[in-house]
């Protein structure tokens, strides 16, 4: 399941653009505000539709719970659960700006984006309920978090000085694994929270510190994620790294922006000494 919401995800990250409304509006019945209402639900459709191709059909059970634990084991030490606050942020973003583009206005587009990604995040959860992994009502509540999270980014500006970034590179616990597997197993994965230090602090700090500069957070497992780790470092926001104006380049920048790049950071851990690297990949 985290597979495919992961990749459609990712790639939807290429249109999702806070600058892209348009309105060409007509009478006709396939005027942009239909067909972007055809679209996000066909969207949440095909997801679900997707879902039950590709994973509730494989190993149908009983309804029944999970046993997961927050942000302990046995599964992952909560690196699914940011995953999940990470993926419903995204989707509300997406599912907005196509509104956006359809030529709604900014409240209704914010709602029925909210509206869509809440009930996915419900329905596919009723979908795992119904297999070997169980119904995580935990799932939901970092779902609807990202969504929130996503829902305060527009209603309150500075909430946006806050990004929540995501960075992956293979840690080939087997040589004999492919690259799916090390994806599926999270050992590679990195959840970052940056901070835009010049923006939150315009008349202080941020008068001397680069814009282009932000200090990060992260938060790992490895050993196969039955041990947790935490990272310290920094980002780049490419927007003021470089500048922009082709709308080409805005979009390549902003899709780039969910992502975090390799950067200075030092990563610790109970298990282990600090590891201080000049561009932290994992």
């Amino acid at each position: 399941m985290k597979k495919f919401i992961v990749t459609f995800f990712l790639v939807a990250t290429i249109i999702a653009q806070d600058s892209l409304y348009v309105n060409k509006d007509t009478t006709s019945f396939w005027n942009s505000k239909n067909v972007t209402y055809l679209a996000t639900g066909g969207g949440v459709v095909l997801t679900l539709a997707s879902a039950y191709i590709l994973y509730w059909n494989t190993k149908p059970s009983s309804f029944h719970f999970s046993s997961d634990n927050w942000f302990t084991v046995p599964y992952a030490w909560g690196v699914d659960k940011v995953g999940h606050f990470y993926v419903a942020n995204l989707e509300y973003h997406m599912l907005k700006n196509i509104m956006y583009l359809g030529g709604h206005s900014k409240e209704t587009s914010m709602w029925w984006s909210a509206l869509c990604t809440g009930f996915l995040a419900l329905a596919i959860e009723v979908g795992d309920g119904f297999t070997e992994w169980g119904f995580d009502y935990q799932d939901i509540v970092f779902n609807l978090g990202g969504l929130g999270f996503g829902l305060l980014q527009d209603y309150f500006p500075i909430v946006n000085n806050f990004k929540i970034k995501f960075s992956f590179w293979p840690e080939r616990n087997d040589k004999r694994k492919d690259f799916l597997y090390e994806f599926r197993q999270y050992d590679g994965f990195n959840w970052w929270l940056t901070m835009d230090i010049a923006n939150i602090f315009p008349n202080s700090i941020g008068k001397i510190w680069p814009d282009f500069i932000q200090p990060a957070i992260g938060f790992s497992v490895f050993d196969y994620a039955r041990k947790r780790e935490f990272a310290v470092g920094l980002d780049f926001k490419l927007e003021k790294l470089f500048g922009y104006e082709e709308p080409s380049w805005n979009i390549f920048s902003k899709a780039v922006e969910m992502f975090h790049a390799p950067a200075p950071g030092i990563k610790y851990s109970p298990y282990y000494e600090p590891k201080y690297e000049l561009l932290l990949l994992h």
